[in-house]
């Protein structure tokens, strides 16, 4: 249900873009998937993950980080949004919010 609210309130913020964004997710065959995956008209992408905790372990950013790895440079960021109430940077491009800053 939480992953279900976040998804649909970030892309309800797109709306507010001047640009066109494209929503989606992202899921191999060996069943790593990334939440949510927005894409602006020029391939620049932010995937966004949702989890229920106040932390978050390394181990469960490895769908943003594969993701991260297979776009290269068009992957602008990678979030995961969570119950806890301290935001960080845990690798390059790949950052670890409280739900909250998705209205600050």
């Amino acid at each position: 249900m939480l992953e279900s609210f976040v998804v649909q309130e970030a892309i309800r913020q797109t709306t507010w873009m001047d640009d066109p964004v494209s929503a989606g997710y992202w899921r191999t065959r060996d069943d790593i998937e990334v939440d949510l995956v927005l894409e602006r008209h020029d391939g620049a992408v932010v995937a966004i993950e949702v989890k229920a905790g106040d932390h978050v372990k390394r181990t469960q950013l490895s769908p943003l980080v594969a993701l991260r790895d297979r776009l290269g440079s068009s992957f602008v960021a990678g979030i995961t949004f969570y119950t806890g109430a301290t935001g960080y940077e845990v690798d390059d491009r790949i950052h670890v919010l409280p739900i909250e800053r998705l209205w600050t």
